[in-house]
């Protein structure tokens, strides 16, 4: 059940940058939805991959930010 809500966080992240014409930053995007579901198995680095990809498909913009 978490994968659906993570999976669904991912892509209001995304949407929203492209809404408010922003690029997505992959770092950040990744804490927030951590944030919101922590219980969620994956790794943050591992929410950021999937942040990147959705972005990518999407054509959004994305910002890679040193940790």
């Amino acid at each position: 059940m978490t994968t659906l809500l993570m999976s669904e966080l991912i892509i209001c992240e995304v949407l929203t940058a492209l809404e408010q014409h922003e690029p997505v930053d992959l770092r950040i995007s990744a804490r927030r939805c951590k944030a919101r579901l922590p219980r969620h198995a994956e790794s943050e680095d591992e929410i950021r991959r999937h942040v990147e990809t959705v972005a990518m498909k999407y054509g959004a913009a994305i910002v890679i930010a040193p940790d």
